[in-house]
C-alpha cells in the first residue's frame, strides 16, 4: 500500500511517497518540484528502502509523477551507503554527475589572500536588504548543479533567525552596492557555512574570498569548534578557493545522477 505524507518540501505530501505493507514501512521516497518552473530540474532524493525492488516500486511511481512536470531533467541522490541502487537508477537512464562533499577547515589556516580594488563593507543582514540578499543568491545560483531558488517564506525564516542571532547572515557592500551575501548555520557546535554568494557581475574580483574569511571567522568567534560546508565535486572554482583556505575533504554527503528528459516517457528504457 502506497500512502502519502505531508511536509512543505514535498507540496503538502503530494510528492513524498512511502512502500508499506500492513502497518511497516518498507520504503520512502521524495520528489522536489519547487523550482521545477525556474531552473527546470526535479529533485529525487530522501530515499530510505533496503530493497532494489521496493525501490524500483517507489522510482516507477515518481518517474511517473515527474513526467506530467514535463522538466528539463531529473536528478537523483543516494547516500554512500546506497550503492546497491545504482543498477536500478542506470536502468531508468540515469548517469552519476557528481557528489555532494562535505569539507572541514583545518583550524590553523584562517587567511587568504586578498585583492579587491574598490570600498568594501560587510554588514548584518537586515530587513533592509531582504530583496537584495534574496535576488544575489537567485541570481548567482541559477546556473549551479542542485541549485535552489530562495523563496520569500525562506527569505522570513532567515529573518526570524538572524533577529536571534544577526551574525548568521550578511551581505557585502562594494562601491555602495550589495554584491554578495553569505548564510551561516551552527549545530552542536559545529557552524556550517550554508551559501556564500556573488551577483554575477560582481563575480571575479575576490569578492567571495572576503565571504568566505569573514564567515569562518564569525563561525569561529561564535564558539564553533570545528567549521564545515557541502560542495559539489564539479565546482572546481569553488572547490579550489577552499583548499586554498584550509578545507579538507572530510565525508561524501550524497552522491547525484541525472536523466535529461528528451521526451516524457520516463520508464526503464
Amino acid at each position: 500500500m502506497e500512502r502519502e505524507f505531508g511536509g512543505r518540501a514535498f507540496n503538502l505530501g503530494e510528492t513524498h511517497f512511502s512502500l508499506w505493507e500492513g502497518e511497516e514501512v518498507k520504503g520512502t521516497l521524495a520528489v522536489i518540484t519547487k523550482d521545477v518552473d525556474w531552473s527546470g530540474e526535479v529533485f529525487v532524493s530522501n530515499i530510505y528502502v533496503r530493497e532494489r525492488a521496493e525501490f524500483k516500486l517507489l522510482l516507477e511511481n515518481a518517474m511517473n509523477y515527474c513526467s506530467n512536470l514535463k522538466p528539463k531533467g531529473i536528478k537523483l541522490g543516494i547516500y554512500p551507503s546506497q550503492s546497491y541502487l545504482i543498477p536500478t537508477i542506470e536502468e531508468y537512464g540515469f548517469t552519476k554527475v557528481y557528489k555532494a562533499v562535505v569539507l572541514k577547515h583545518r583550524e590553523s589556516k584562517r587567511s587568504i589572500e586578498k585583492c579587491v580594488s574598490g570600498d568594501i563593507k560587510l554588514t548584518n543582514f537586515s530587513n533592509a536588504y531582504k530583496r537584495e540578499f534574496q535576488g544575489i543568491v537567485n541570481r548567482a545560483f541559477v546556473n549551479s548543479p542542485n541549485a535552489g531558488r530562495m523563496t520569500s517564506e525562506e527569505l522570513n525564516e532567515l529573518i526570524e533567525k538572524c533577529k536571534q542571532n544577526p551574525g548568521l547572515a550578511g551581505i557585502c557592500l562594494y562601491n555602495g552596492n550589495p554584491a554578495g551575501v553569505y548564510e551561516l548555520s551552527i549545530v552542536s557546535n559545529v557552524g556550517w557555512i550554508k551559501a556564500i554568494a556573488v551577483d554575477p557581475i560582481y563575480q571575479g574580483i575576490g569578492i567571495g574570498k572576503i565571504l568566505l574569511e569573514k564567515s569562518v571567522r564569525t563561525l569561529y568567534a561564535s564558539g564553533c569548534k570545528e567549521v564545515k560546508l557541502v560542495v559539489i565535486s564539479t565546482n572546481e572554482k569553488a572547490v579550489n578557493l577552499y583548499s586554498k583556505y584550509g578545507f579538507e575533504e572530510d565525508t561524501v554527503r550524497s552522491i547525484w545522477f541525472m536523466r535529461p528528459c528528451t521526451t516524457y516517457n520516463l520508464s526503464v528504457g
